[in-house]
């Protein structure tokens, strides 16, 4: 294929670990995976698209002992899918344990959306006091109660409105 055949954009993957080998920007500038492009695209604009701009703010426990760790500061970043693009206050968060397997399994990422409303089935990552945390599935609040079901093992758990800092809505995952 010649020059002038090949996309302005190439982008190739390790046959092992099914990574990017690097990138191809317009113009024929390359650069790794953590890098931008020396150049906007055609449309003048650059493209989120390939950069890693999401933060990766720490881990939260599957199991009902969760231990939420958080940094203020990312511990890692990753790319932005197109449901959190213009979402400033968007991060992901890597799963520990294994009681929301088989929908979460440890090491999966989990992207989070403050802005979204929860609603009854949806996956939620919880703040809990003494930095705690969990992923799980919302039911409902009722009254100062909140429910959340887990999957393995399948049970409901119950927190009273004091214990919980924040329940924030999961939109998407990247397996491990």
């Amino acid at each position: 294929m010649s020059a002038q055949q090949r996309p302005a954009f190439s982008h190739r993957l390790h046959r092992t670990t099914n990574q990017p080998l690097g990138l191809r920007w317009p113009g024929g500038n390359s650069g790794s995976l953590g890098s931008s492009p020396s150049a906007p695209s055609a449309s003048g604009r650059w493209s989120a698209r390939y950069m890693r701009d999401l933060p990766v703010l720490g881990r939260a426990q599957g199991g009902d002992e969760g231990n939420l760790v958080m940094e203020e500061s990312a511990i890692d970043w990753t790319f932005r899918p197109a449901s959190l693009e213009g979402v400033n206050d968007a991060f992901a968060v890597v799963v520990t344990g294994d009681s929301m397997a088989p929908k979460y399994a440890p090491g999966d990422l989990v992207y989070v959306n403050p802005a979204k409303q929860l609603r009854k089935g949806c996956f939620v990552l919880v703040e809990l006091a003494g930095h705690r945390g969990l992923v799980k599935q919302f039911d409902r609040w009722d009254g100062d109660m909140l429910f959340l079901q887990q999957y393995n093992p399948f049970t409901e758990l119950t927190f009273e409105r004091a214990e919980v800092l924040r329940v924030l809505p999961i939109i998407g995952s990247m397996d491990a």
